[in-house]
């Protein structure tokens, strides 16, 4: 509440309290009728100035809120909704267009999700482990809703189906440089060169069976795992090639999937799920996977990377959908000058090269390892505290993961077989592991070739 007698004087910056009259030692300063009526008329001025200028602001953002993102996978999707949250008029560039994605996608509940992403998520459920014996995990798990996020991002974003090259790049960037508008945001997949690529043949069947996250009992010549989910149009069985070295050409991959598709076959027979003669026609529909796991590009001119293309892929599991929707808001906050601290930007920065070099590390190990090694390493595993095991899942803590590759060694030893490539050929590892963490200037071959 104000004083009897006071009133304020403008002054740029901050207001102060003028006393009428007030005495001072030297003199008596006494503000007149007339005076305060000028003060009054140069407050309202001011005040008029303050609201033009804000509606001018207000303008101007208006002309500078377009968010230009290359591809409609999940990456770009999740980075469409946040942009969409903040008031932006985020544009998909992508020659397919916006379609529902065809694969599934699971998410550990175990995670720290962002709160906007649980609308677009299954309810938490429990799942177990198979390896020398059947354990269940402390964590749950969670499908996403695929259909769910891409209307969604129907109703807030512009779709564009143009192919963009990285001239097509440039000039986004140099049209919105002009207009001081973001960034060109690249979420066009990881790069293919020197990958380790996860590898899995899945069929969704209208048979009932217990979600298994891991069942890594014998299956034929590769060393892949069995994967299970409950959907709405049926029960997922996926044979899953963890990571493999996969030599560029058409035939190696048709020959992988191939291989899987008949273990697969020969699993579910073994189980008694199906039988073998009647396999092919209880498939109500089939998906093959293909991810490239442990690359990252370099970012094109005008362009920042998001997604797998930011190597967010674990190449260790081949998660990152969870992780780029936790990352996506960071990415905004980047771009539009929220910045932290130097200090905790420099330790988050090292934190993650130091996730990304582990688990390129570990994907490396895993793709040397044969099937029975893998099984009695991922037996040890799960018998880890449910922190470490989620550490490691998720992938993206580099403290986190380089405490549960040295709590997981109490328990297996250093001479398990895992181990032992690390221990006979590290120059080779570790060249291998180099060569595939590199940045390239790859363009993405899925993105840039037309549609069929």
């Amino acid at each position: 509440m104000r004083s009897p007698g006071c009133t304020r004087s403008i002054c740029p910056g901050a207001f102060r309290r003028v006393r009428a009259p007030t005495r001072t030692s030297r003199s008596l300063v006494t503000i007149t009728k007339s005076q305060l009526s000028s003060l009054h008329a140069r407050w309202r001025y001011l005040s008029a100035e303050a609201v033009v200028g804000g509606i001018r602001g207000l303008v101007t953002l208006g002309r500078v809120d377009d968010l230009h993102i290359l591809g409609a996978g999940p990456a770009g999707a999740f980075l469409a909704l946040r942009a969409a949250h903040r008031g932006l008029r985020p544009h998909i560039h992508d020659p397919r267009g916006l379609r529902v994605w065809p694969a599934t996608y699971g998410i550990l509940d175990a995670q720290h999700l962002p709160s906007w992403l649980l609308p677009y998520l299954s309810a938490p459920y429990e799942l177990r482990v198979v390896a020398r014996e059947t354990v269940s995990p402390d964590f749950h798990y969670r499908i996403l809703d695929n259909a769910a996020v891409v209307e969604a991002v129907r109703q807030v974003a512009v779709v564009h189906t143009e192919s963009v090259d990285a001239e097509g790049i440039r000039q986004l960037s140099s049209v919105s440089a002009a207009s001081s508008a973001l960034p060109v945001v690249d979420c066009t997949g990881a790069p293919r060169d020197n990958a380790a690529f996860q590898i899995a043949v899945g069929v969704v069947m209208d048979k009932a069976a217990e979600p298994t996250f891991m069942d890594w009992s014998p299956s034929g010549e590769l060393p892949s795992f069995l994967y299970v989910q409950n959907l709405p149009d049926g029960t997922l069985f996926e044979e899953t090639l963890l990571a493999h070295r996969l030599r560029p050409s058409a035939e190696e991959y048709h020959r992988v999937v191939a291989q899987l598709r008949e273990q697969l076959r020969d699993r579910l027979d073994a189980q008694g799920v199906v039988a073998r003669d009647a396999f092919d026609s209880a498939v109500l529909r089939e998906e093959h996977v293909c991810i490239p796991m442990g690359t990252r590009a370099q970012a094109r001119d005008g362009s920042v990377c998001f997604g797998a293309r930011a190597g967010l892929i674990n190449p260790a599991t081949g998660y990152s959908v969870a992780h780029s929707a936790a990352w996506a808001d960071t990415l905004l906050d980047e771009i539009l000058g929220i910045r932290q601290s130097w200090r905790r930007w420099v330790a988050a920065q090292a934190n993650k090269e130091l996730a990304f070099w582990l688990r390129n590390l570990g994907a490396e190990l895993i793709m040397r390892a044969e099937g029975d090694t893998l099984q009695d390493f991922f037996q040890h595993f799960f018998r880890l505290e449910t922190q470490h095991q989620v550490a490691y899942l998720e992938g993206h803590n580099g403290l986190g993961v380089a405490r549960t590759m040295w709590t997981l060694r109490k328990h297996t030893g250093i001479r398990h077989a895992f181990l032992q490539p690390l221990w006979r050929s590290p120059w080779r590892i570790l060249g291998h592991t180099l060569r595939r963490g590199r940045r390239q200037c790859q363009a993405s071959r899925r993105y840039t070739e037309k549609p069929r």
